[in-house]
């Protein structure tokens, strides 16, 4: 029994996360938003399932990770972390799938 993963959600205090130290549906969109852009092909169930699996692992990071994570998806869906990362003033989870597509594909030949 010791090879059993950590469950997520448990009444035993010790293990519990506060609400702060898991992804909430904005982080959710952003992760969303991030899989439907990287990953185009992906069946809608395969993403929803992505999401959920992600969110899982960020959950179970140690704190100065998952709050590191977390922080970079609030930043890329506020509307002035999107206007540095993307160029619009528009959260990421909001933009269109092309124009987070642009975004990708300049990133990819940025030199940043």
């Amino acid at each position: 029994m010791d090879d059993e993963p950590p469950r997520l959600y448990t009444t035993d205090m010790k293990h519990r996360r506060s609400a702060a130290d898991r992804p909430d549906t904005g982080h959710l969109a952003t992760l969303h938003a991030l899989v439907e852009t990287i990953l185009p092909h992906l069946d809608v169930p395969g993403r929803q399932q992505l999401v959920r699996r992600t969110a899982e692992r960020i959950e179970r990071a140690p704190a100065a990770i998952r709050a590191d994570l977390l922080r970079a998806l609030a930043v890329l869906d506020s509307r002035p972390g999107a206007l540095l990362v993307t160029g619009r003033l528009q959260r990421f989870s909001r933009q269109a799938r092309p124009r987070r597509h642009g975004s990708f594909d300049r990133w990819s030949r940025s030199a940043i």
